[in-house]
């Protein structure tokens, strides 16, 4: 039954592209592409529909991708779990998870899975960008929710309250301590894509503060962070990235009976059934440490 022709095509078809499938089984784009044509012969329909700029599936490939990716999808799975046991694991893990959450709360996770199981390669991408698990080979992410609906599996694994920081140069600029009346005076901080408001909650009560003074916006936690430490205004940060800022007096909680926000954390990852060993193993090691 033609597995490697079939094998290939479900790559292609996963990752989109001839190209794409290529690069990940380390084959000429000819080679990948003659590859589904002999299968196409072989099969007697045609699989894929090409164009300069992309493929899609016809009918039947549609029907045949359907009926061949969990057999693949096992394959796959039987192939890694070959002698391998909770006991040893091996291979490569490659994550991927925001900047500041790989340096405040995955990298300690990652040294002290690499003592336990040292077989195991890891490959962390810290990044901001939304990756795309199925094309960049990634085992699992790490991602803040609220999520969209997808195809990937998604399980919380923790939260972080948030509150509004700044600097102790920065709040010696006014004249008396802010409160819910004059926190609008103060220059804010944003994340981008953030609105120039924000919600400030007490119990049961939230306070809307609207039209807020914006010094800038930026897409990095961390560099958030740095501009609030360096008295450029207000922001509103997860408390797990604060916490030696806040003990090396750095950074001042604003309104410290208030909370901002509330941020949830979640594994985003292919499929549960054919999990891996490795991920299923880190992903415990991450669940009994945060």
């Amino acid at each position: 039954m033609y597995l490697d022709g079939i094998y290939v095509f479900i790559k292609v078809v996963q990752l989109g592209s001839f190209t794409l499938a290529a690069k990940r089984l380390n084959m000429p784009v000819t080679t990948v592409s003659g590859r589904v044509s002999q299968l196409e012969q072989k099969l007697g329909v045609t699989l894929l529909t090409r164009t300069t700029r992309k493929i899609s599936l016809t009918l039947e490939g549609e029907r045949f991708y359907r009926g061949c990716e969990n057999a693949i999808s096992e394959l796959e799975y039987a192939h890694e779990e070959l002698g391998t046991s909770k006991e040893h694991v091996s291979g490569t893990l490659k994550i991927t998870a925001p900047r500041d959450v790989v340096r405040f709360l995955l990298m300690d996770i990652v040294l002290e899975f690499k003592k336990k199981y040292p077989d195991i390669e890891v490959e962390m991408m810290a990044t901001n960008r939304l990756v795309d698990l199925a094309i960049e080979g990634i085992d699992l992410a790490v991602r803040v929710g609220p999520l969209k609906e997808s195809s990937l599996i998604q399980s919380k694994i923790f939260s972080s309250s948030a509150h509004l920081y700044a600097s102790p140069k920065y709040l010696n600029t006014f004249s008396s301590s802010l409160s819910l009346k004059t926190i609008g005076d103060a220059e804010f901080l944003l994340y981008t894509g953030q609105k120039e408001q924000i919600e400030l909650m007490k119990g049961d009560a939230t306070y809307l503060i609207s039209d807020l003074i914006t010094s800038v916006k930026v897409d990095d936690m961390e560099l958030l962070k740095e501009l609030a430490i360096n008295a450029k205004g207000i922001a509103s940060l997860p408390d797990f990235i604060c916490l030696e800022d806040v003990k090396k007096g750095r950074l001042l909680r604003v309104l410290p009976s208030f909370t901002s926000e509330q941020y949830h954390y979640y594994f985003l990852y292919p499929s549960a059934k054919f999990l891996p060993q490795r991920v299923r193993s880190f992903i415990d090691m991450a669940r009994e440490s945060l």
